[in-house]
């Protein structure tokens, strides 16, 4: 059964989550215009709540590759 936090109710935890990789990123020089910023920031926060949702490996390896379609989208590290 899914969660109305999740489904129904997901403003307040979209804001939150988008606030906080915001504000790790904000830390860095990223050569994104803010729209592109908005855009990957909101591909990164709904990927994760998906996989929240409905988990189709070990967490650990979903967090890899999250972090790795991430760094690519958000253009961070090499």
């Amino acid at each position: 059964m899914s969660s109305p936090l999740l489904t129904t109710q997901s403003e307040m935890l979209l804001e939150t989550a988008t606030g906080v990789i915001r504000a790790h990123l904000e830390r860095h020089d990223l050569p994104l215009e803010p729209k592109q910023l908005d855009v990957g920031i909101e591909m990164v926060v709904r990927l994760v709540l998906s996989h929240v949702m409905q988990p189709s490996q070990a967490p650990a390896r979903t967090a890899d590759d999250i972090a790795w379609l991430a760094g690519r989208v958000l253009q961070v590290g090499d």
